[in-house]
């Protein structure tokens, strides 16, 4: 057999068997990512991976954009330059809306800009109620953890009707988000 023959023979081999290989993964769904979130207690508020994502978001004077620049989870951020003055990002109804089988609400923000930031992040339940807290957000990368048991001294956090994200008295600023989830408490030692 020619050595010419051989190669085009294993080149056939690798191709079969890379085709049957990502065949049985597809059929047994063993790529399934979010699937391994849910059952690790972390469920998706908003991933901003999607223009969707962008669709389920109200906003006022300013256009938020998905991003590839500080990504914590995904291919993409979400970009918001919120203008001189401040300004809100909000979503109504448009995520999980019982929270109270979560132990932490959380997400990443980076702060583009050279000087601290406050974000005022606003969490409002069905009657009206107000969760409110302000974070300083230093320039750079920044994590943002709010334990649920917290929220649910303030409000109802079965029937969360609308989640706020809230810069005032700044200069205009650029933020990125990300990974914006609800999660069990890590267990100690896991």
């Amino acid at each position: 057999m020619h050595k010419e023959h051989k190669i085009v023979i294993f080149v056939i081999v690798v191709l079969i068997g890379l085709a049957f290989g990502f065949g049985l993964a597809r059929q047994f769904k063993v790529l399934n990512p979010e699937k391994l979130l849910e059952q690790a207690g972390v469920k998706e508020l908003f991933y901003f991976e999607t223009d969707g994502d962008l669709q389920r978001l109200e906003r006022r004077d300013f256009t938020p954009k998905l991003s590839m620049d500080h990504v914590t989870q995904g291919m993409y951020s979400l970009e918001v330059t919120f203008p001189a003055g401040g300004g809100n990002l909000s979503s109504w109804r448009q995520f999980i809306q019982n929270w109270a089988d979560s132990d932490i609400f959380s997400f990443d923000v980076y702060n583009d800009e050279y000087s601290n930031v406050i974000l005022k992040v606003i969490i409002i339940d069905e009657a009206g109620k107000k969760f409110e807290k302000d974070f300083v957000l230093s320039s750079g990368a920044n994590s943002i953890e709010v334990k649920i048991k917290d929220i649910a001294k303030v409000i109802d956090v079965t029937r969360v009707k609308q989640l706020v994200l809230e810069v005032k008295e700044a200069g205009e600023t650029t933020l990125f988000f990300d990974n914006m989830k609800l999660e069990k408490q890590k267990n100690e030692g896991t």
